[in-house]
């Protein structure tokens, strides 16, 4: 009780009016102090509201820490929109009226998309005759490498009850404007998503960020993908994730960085980034069973057993004959409570087994209590009251040991995804 009064108090105590300078550096849970940039940051304190039910038993704690995450975004989009936002130097608020908080991490995505690392020089203003007024904006951007065409902002805001259907609305309209069936129709430019947002920006016709004949400048720039290989031969699995994650980032179609950027992230034990690259990629391939693998086995290993069991039964109807997706199934149900009635592989007999002794321990409290409801023996009603903890028993332990035989590292994870990679490719050489 002492050290949970202790820590929200801590909570309470946080300042977060300061306006803070990037890199940020954040003290960490082992005591040691870390340099982070904007992107990373906010990333890193999304992870922590979506864990913190994971890290505290408590549900104040869990309130205190979600409120401190919160918090602290708002304050990391407050000072990146301060320092690097449009309109006024001094951030007044007319330069925030449009977006509140996401000010800032609109501005993020600008800087990243023009390569600028000083204050921002352009306009926004709401699209007249749009759908949603809210949610489209034009751009005009003041810039040498920019032409004077518009650009087209698309915000969308994943928060409150509406959050899942706006969350659809942002991948149809990546979607449409990713591949347009003419030349007309807009194009994409650049996408940017967050737990709770999501920016797409386009333009009518070319990208006005490309100079007309920059592309046949110099040498051709070396196939990122092919890069990212090299990266995985050589064992560098940290720069091969983070290559990964920069490809899916410019290419949200390439298939083949979300499967190894996943995996590479699972062998690593990050399981917050693999289920991140493999939730986001089966938004795009839905009917990839690698993906929907590596998505359950990351949820899995994060103590999340019954949404991870979901996940693990969409990849075994994609691909039923996928014997370690099976595994990971059954496993996954024991870990939530589950135990499997048929099975054919030797892990899966194992689970069957614990689930034939839970039924016949079960069985046999039945039996006692019947007897002992007719003839009120003492040492009857022991016996089943000792059966009875023999199961609890029994199901706690079976629960532990599926979820320690998911977070160990047999599944192989980084050769599956490149023997899926090769399958992709000898199928269908346009897929990425």
């Amino acid at each position: 009780m002492m050290d949970r009064d202790w820590r929200l108090q801590r909570y309470q105590h946080k300042d977060y009016t300061d306006l803070v300078e990037f890199p940020v550096e954040i003290v960490g849970r082992d005591g040691a102090v870390r340099r982070y940039s904007f992107e990373d940051s906010i990333r890193l304190y999304q992870r922590r509201i979506t864990f913190a039910p994971l890290r505290y038993r408590d549900a104040p704690l869990v309130d205190a820490e979600v409120h401190h995450c919160r918090s602290r975004i708002e304050q990391l989009r407050r000072s990146f929109f301060f320092r690097h936002g449009w309109g006024a130097a001094d951030g007044s608020p007319q330069d925030t009226e449009l977006f509140g908080e996401l000010a800032g991490e609109i501005a993020a995505f600008f800087c990243r998309v023009l390569r600028t690392a000083g204050r921002l020089d352009l306009s926004l203003a709401p699209e007249t005759g749009a759908e949603d007024p809210q949610q489209q904006y034009l751009v005009r951007v003041r810039a040498n490498n920019v032409g004077p065409e518009p650009l087209r902002l698309y915000v969308f805001r994943f928060e409150g009850t509406d959050r899942d259907r706006a969350r659809d609305r942002f991948f149809r309209t990546l979607r449409g404007v990713d591949d347009p069936p003419d030349e007309r129709d807009e194009r994409l430019v650049a996408f940017h998503h967050t737990a709770d947002c999501g920016l797409v920006l386009t333009s009518d016709g070319p990208s006005p960020l490309v100079p007309p004949g920059e592309e046949d400048a110099g040498e051709p720039p070396p196939d990122p993908w092919h890069a990212v290989l090299s990266e995985v031969r050589a064992g560098d699995l940290t720069t091969a994730l983070s290559s990964c994650r920069a490809l899916v980032r410019d290419q949200p179609w390439h298939l083949k960085s979300y499967v190894l950027g996943a995996a590479i992230a699972s062998h690593l034990e990050l399981p917050w980034i693999a289920e991140d690259l493999g939730a986001l990629g089966s938004r795009y391939f839905p009917n990839d069973p690698m993906l929907m693998f590596l998505t359950g086995l990351a949820r899995a290993r994060a103590g999340r057993c019954g949404e991870a069991a979901a996940a693990l039964e969409r990849a075994v109807v994609l691909d039923p004959t996928a014997a370690h997706v099976a595994v990971a199934l059954d496993l996954a149900r024991a870990a939530a409570g589950q135990l499997p009635n048929t099975a054919t592989h030797r892990v899966r007999a194992t689970l069957r087994a614990l689930g034939a002794l839970h039924v016949g321990i079960w069985a046999g409290v039945a039996i006692c209590a019947t007897v002992a409801l007719f003839t009120w023996s003492p040492v009857v009603v022991q016996c089943a009251a000792a059966l009875a903890a023999a199961a609890v028993g029994q199901l706690i332990w079976t629960r532990w040991w599926a979820l320690r035989a998911l977070r160990r590292p047999g599944f192989d994870e980084v050769a599956l995804a490149l023997r899926h990679v090769r399958a992709l490719a000898a199928t269908s050489p346009k897929a990425n």
